[in-house]
């Protein structure tokens, strides 16, 4: 029983010194050396419940930690100086939605920034590196917001420093922004929808297998792609000339269909009624 008892305590000790550590490191990554000694036993407060920055996998939440140093002003991510900085993105699957919840995220947040991008894809490992020049670093507790829309979970940050580098991952998903479509919208009930920018998502229901599309006034020029979960293309559609309407079979794997016109966006701004049919 004094064995079975002192084995517990030991293993409790020993899970705290692991976790202290973790995050301990993760300060280190992402608070610059300078600081982290001139306030190192104000970051000790700060940090006293080490379990409260721990993910349940047992590894430093990332996130929470970067959320709580900005807090105290202890996460520099505003210079005096304009200065060239990069960020990293890097993900395993998935790289067209990816870019999509990424580009619309840092849109969102007011980053309207024109970066040099590069960008690598092995099928096991994407990675898109954005370098740009300005005095403001990307804030990772406001992307991780945004980037949660979309189902997109920041599993860890690095820094090295002026280099961000964000590992990511997605298990549900999601276009925040897509127009959900229902079985019951059919020809006498289509879902009717209007935006400025006259380019759809649209959220596709299961066991459709046709949808059709019609402008809400005059003809257009289609420009319709279907697209998986992942966002990855299925089928595209175009047309050449004018038609007041558009139907299709929707894959069996589709998840979203975008819809605008051809040659210009604008032309689809007064809306478009859309349905299915099983």
């Amino acid at each position: 029983m004094k064995f079975c008892f002192k084995f517990l305590l030991l293993s409790a000790i020993l899970c705290g010194a692991m976790s202290a550590d973790a995050v301990d490191d993760k300060i280190r990554a992402l608070v610059d050396a300078e600081k982290y000694s001139q306030y190192r036993s104000l970051l000790d407060v700060f940090f006293k419940n080490r379990e409260d920055f721990m993910t349940a996998g047992g590894t430093a939440n990332s996130v929470k930690i970067a959320e709580h140093l900005k807090a105290n002003g202890l996460l520099d991510i505003f210079y005096k100086d304009r200065r060239v900085l990069q960020a990293s993105f890097r993900a395993s699957e998935n790289p067209m939605f990816f870019l999509k919840a990424i580009g619309e995220s840092l849109d969102r947040l007011g980053y309207k920034f024109t970066p040099i991008s590069k960008m690598s894809w092995d099928y096991s490992l994407f990675e898109w590196t954005l370098s740009y020049k300005s005095n403001h670093a990307i804030d990772p507790a406001a992307l991780a917001k945004e980037l949660a829309k979309y189902g997109v979970t920041i599993e860890d940050i690095t820094k090295q420093d002026d280099s961000w580098q964000y590992l990511l991952s997605s298990k549900n998903p999601t276009v925040p922004d897509a127009y959900l479509l229902s079985m019951s919208n059919n020809k006498r009930s289509p879902l009717k929808i209007k935006n400025i920018y006259g380019e759809y998502w649209i959220k596709l229901p299961r066991g459709a297998s046709k949808i059709y599309v019609e402008k809400e006034s005059g003809s257009w020029m289609v420009y319709a792609v279907f697209y998986d979960l992942g966002l990855n293309p299925l089928q595209s559609a175009q047309s050449k000339t004018l038609v007041k309407d558009f139907r299709a079979s929707i894959p069996s794997s589709a998840a979203y269909i975008k819809i605008t016109d051809n040659d210009y966006a604008s032309a689809l701004q007064r809306g478009i009624n859309v349905w299915v049919e099983d």
